[in-house]
């Protein structure tokens, strides 16, 4: 949404369109993983397969 205030909770899976600019407010420590290229897609596909593999 634009200005306004979005929540996100653990296991949600978050995209930014390129050029877009955040700002976060984190109220407790929290793990991000991130990729800054390919698409949502590819980048859910290479997790899925990661954690088939272990």
């Amino acid at each position: 949404p634009t200005g306004g205030a979005v929540t996100f909770g653990k296991g949600d899976l978050v995209t930014f369109p390129a050029g877009m600019t955040v700002s976060w407010k984190v109220i407790q420590p929290l793990h991000k993983h991130y990729q800054l290229d390919g698409n949502a897609l590819s980048q859910a596909f290479r997790r899925l397969m990661a954690i088939f593999k272990r």
